[in-house]
């Protein structure tokens, strides 16, 4: 169906119904605050993450004893959503899994994404219904894209990430092969990360974020900045590709993570993993707010 746009006098955004992804996301001044895409770096701009996030040990789950094989970050991405809602400031889209085969996914759903603009935000709602007569298991997880630098005098090293509350948290580091060390994990207070190309040499950062979180991605040489608010999405991936000097960083809040480096299987024992009951719903949400 192609592009859709939404606009108030403070911010305009534009989503594509393939993947119901995230285009463009400028403020009144015309500052684009999404990464645009170059396939040099990353193709992609703010995927939505679901039915799995991170990646599968060889791309296969079981479930009930048969063997099913996914991509890296599942296939909602890849598919046509249908706008079921639109008024001045929100959109609805929708995937039916009624619509798609379930060669790779024996779950049947309804996945709705909601994107509303709230003055300088946008609030983006996942809401899961399970239209299956058995529980469904899933991942949901977002992967937006952020320019850095915004200015063109300035360089990715004028920026850092900061966290907020100020607390314990704890951060599970990545194999090569993009799956979770858990054995590896390390808890410390964390507050501001220095953003550089060798930050992300091993890979996606990620942190357990359980409560309410605010991630804000500032710079020590101007004022326009981004925060991150969610409570309810209890892991975080921070991602910029490794060695280039990517012009831009991911900052993803997660309701589900990549496999353990040793974990084989069913799918219902996944770390993370969601089980939602028949005809219930499992929603989360997080907001964009642009300074």
């Amino acid at each position: 169906m192609g592009l859709v746009k939404l606009k108030n006098n403070l911010l305009s955004i534009s989503i594509d119904t393939l993947g119901a992804e995230l285009q463009s996301i400028k403020t009144a001044d015309k500052t684009e605050y999404l990464w645009q895409g170059n396939k040099e770096f990353w193709g992609r701009k703010s995927p939505v993450l679901f039915p799995i996030v991170g990646k599968l040990n060889e791309d296969k789950y079981t479930y009930q004893s048969k063997e099913f094989t996914m991509n890296q970050h599942g296939f909602a991405r890849d598919n046509e959503f249908l706008i079921t809602n639109q008024t001045n400031n929100t959109i609805t889209l929708t995937l039916d899994s009624k619509k798609l085969s379930l060669d790779n996914y024996p779950f049947k759903f309804i996945l709705n994404i909601t994107y509303t603009l709230i003055n300088n935000s946008v609030k983006v709602h996942y809401s899961v219904e399970n239209i299956d007569s058995k529980p469904i298991y899933f991942s949901i997880g977002a992967h937006p894209g952020f320019n850095v630098p915004l200015a063109n005098n300035e360089s990715k090293e004028d920026y850092y990430i900061e966290f907020s509350p100020y607390k314990v948290r704890n951060f599970i580091p990545v194999t090569k092969d993009v799956l979770l060390d858990i054995n590896q994990s390390k808890e410390s207070i964390v507050e501001d990360i220095p953003l550089s190309t060798s930050l992300f040499k091993n890979g996606v950062l990620v942190y357990e974020t359980p409560g309410k979180n605010t991630i804000s991605l500032r710079s020590r040489e101007q004022a326009k900045n981004i925060s991150i608010t969610y409570d309810n999405m209890p892991y975080l991936g921070i991602w910029s590709p490794y060695p280039k000097n990517s012009p831009f960083v991911c900052i993803e809040p997660w309701s589900g993570v990549a496999d353990t480096k040793d974990f084989h299987g069913d799918i219902s024992k996944k770390l993370g993993i969601n089980k939602l009951e028949p005809s219930k719903l499992f929603d989360c949400s997080y907001a964009m707010t642009f300074n």
